[in-house]
């Protein structure tokens, strides 16, 4: 009798044990996930800091407006190469709000041009406003990309 009884206090003792340890691993778990698993790095927050600010300001009536606004956003504390690929977007909407600026100033010019070199086809200036137009898609790509190389999930920043 006396062993079965120290049998069951052993069982009893590994249980609580077993129960112990089980709490431990499960809280150390939730606090492991919690600070690497659900919680950006600052390179991740910073990088989501640019694209939600520019996110927000799709919507403005120009491509010149659109380009202030978007010349305002800090990528200085993002990666190297991310803020590099931004300033890059960014040029190309320098590009293309330059163009919306000068296209009264140069609409008698290029339709000189267009009537003497290029015909009846394409115009110049749809040439070059769809050379801008790509390098701005282009660009917002690589932007993209970039992010995604660091872990964002950048499917609510891409075009529906």
């Amino acid at each position: 009798m006396n062993a079965e009884l120290t049998i069951q206090k052993m069982k009893s003792v590994s249980s609580k044990n077993l129960r112990s340890v089980l709490a431990f691993f499960a809280l150390a778990g939730m606090i492991f996930c919690s600070t690497a698993c659900d919680i950006d790095t600052s390179e991740q927050k910073n990088i989501k800091y640019v694209l939600d600010s520019d996110f927000k300001l799709r919507g403005n009536t120009t491509a010149s407006s659109y380009y202030y606004a978007m010349s305002k956003i800090d990528s200085s504390n993002c990666p190297q190469d991310f803020t590099e690929a931004w300033k890059a977007h960014t040029a190309a909407w320098k590009k293309l709000a330059n163009f919306e600026e000068k296209r009264a100033e140069v609409e008698a010019e290029v339709l000189l041009y267009d009537l003497f070199f290029l015909g009846l086809g394409s115009t110049a200036k749809d040439i070059a406003l769809q050379q801008v137009l790509t390098e701005i898609e282009i660009s917002y790509e690589n932007v993209l990309l970039c992010a995604e190389k660091y872990g964002i999930d950048t499917s609510k920043y891409r075009e529906p």
